[in-house]
């Protein structure tokens, strides 16, 4: 019959759609599995390639400098990670795909047979901080911030120096009180050959809506010309961009508290941008905002993911790994943000500070 195929042609033609079937999935499994290799690449540890930036992470937490590198689109090679606090080894974990245990600094040395392009550390802040004890942190106090000095302990205890040291604390640091801290620390570095210079840098600068004024200290091996004036300045961007639209009722202030800051003087309203987001849960400290009844909230949990530079993915698997409560705040959640380093603000230092390593 005219426009009828052969009765022989039929397998045939099943053969050629199986084909055309296999053929489909497999390009959908490939893609897949490219996109799953990307996502490695870019979340777990270098390849072994030359041009990685090797890097370390002391007083890790949540690994802002990762997030910062992932950002930036720059090779690295996560060499080491070191953090004593489990929930934030966990998230670290969750993450980027690791496994690391919880290890303390004051046990830990790098390790002789690599060759470590950036030392990034944090060291506690609460004994500089304003709304801490202000104990200090002076060599052999066994304050937190003490444990500055086990950085500079692991650093020269090292076969190869690290050639470029990132260190970053409250601004406080700087402050008449503590001071000669931070010029001991500069001056310890210097006698093993770094070179260090510093400044006082604001998330408001980089695009980011919060104050949070952090010291930022770069040495560098060697001559340090690196240029703190360099880096791009980001028009800050709309709050609103950074607020949910139907917070939950959990995140109400209590009357009572209000009139009590109120009385005090105390009280900050956030407008524009928030002040310094702290470990701390429903604190004043970072401002609160007033809704439109009249009454006050704090900044979400993740709202403050996103002011500190991490993203609503980020915040999304961390919220289900540490199982965040519908009707209660999660402290676990705000002590790492609150812990963390703003990342926008580690991605200008690392865009200029890369030309030198």
């Amino acid at each position: 019959m005219h426009g009828q195929l052969p009765p022989f042609f039929y397998p045939f033609l099943g053969g050629i759609l199986k084909s055309i079937k296999h053929f489909s999935k497999q390009d959908e499994y490939e893609e897949k599995f490219l996109k799953k290799q990307f996502t490695k690449y870019k979340n777990k540890k270098g390849q072994g390639r030359m041009n990685e930036i090797k890097v370390v992470e002391l007083f890790g937490g949540i690994g802002a400098i990762r997030k910062a590198m992932i950002n930036k689109n720059i090779e690295f090679d996560v060499i080491d990670y070191v953090e004593k606090d489990k929930n934030a080894v966990k998230s670290y974990n969750a993450l980027y795909g690791e496994n690391y245990k919880p290890c303390d600094i004051q046990k830990y040395n790098l390790p002789n047979h690599k060759q470590i392009d950036i030392l990034m550390h944090g060291s506690p802040c609460q004994d500089f901080s304003l709304i801490g004890k202000m104990e200090g942190g002076i060599k052999g106090s066994n304050t937190r911030s003490s444990l500055l000095w086990e950085t500079v302990r692991i650093i020269k205890n090292s076969k190869k120096k690290p050639k470029v040291i990132i260190w970053e604390n409250v601004a406080n640091v700087l402050s008449k009180n503590f001071e000669f801290i931070f010029y001991d620390y500069i001056d310890e570095l210097s006698k093993i050959g770094y070179e260090s210079k510093f400044k006082i840098l604001s998330p408001k600068d980089f695009g980011i809506p919060q104050t949070r004024p952090r010291v930022f200290c770069i040495s560098i091996l060697g001559k340090n010309e690196f240029d703190f004036s360099k880096l791009k300045n980001i028009p800050m961007k709309n709050l609103n961009l950074f607020l949910e639209e139907e917070p939950s009722s959990k995140f109400i202030i209590p009357d009572n508290t209000i009139k009590r800051l109120k009385k005090c003087n105390i009280l900050r309203i956030i407008k524009d941008y928030s002040y310094t987001i702290t470990t701390l849960p429903d604190c004043n400290y970072g401002g609160y905002i007033k809704l439109n009844d009249g009454r006050f909230r704090s900044l979400t949990t993740k709202e403050i993911c996103l002011l500190m530079g991490f993203s609503e993915e980020d915040y999304e698997i961390l919220s289900k790994l540490h199982n965040e409560d519908e009707n209660k705040v999660s402290t676990i959640l705000h002590k790492q943000f609150g812990n963390s380093i703003v990342v926008d603000v580690l991605e200008a230092i690392l865009e200029e500070l890369i030309k030198f390593i």
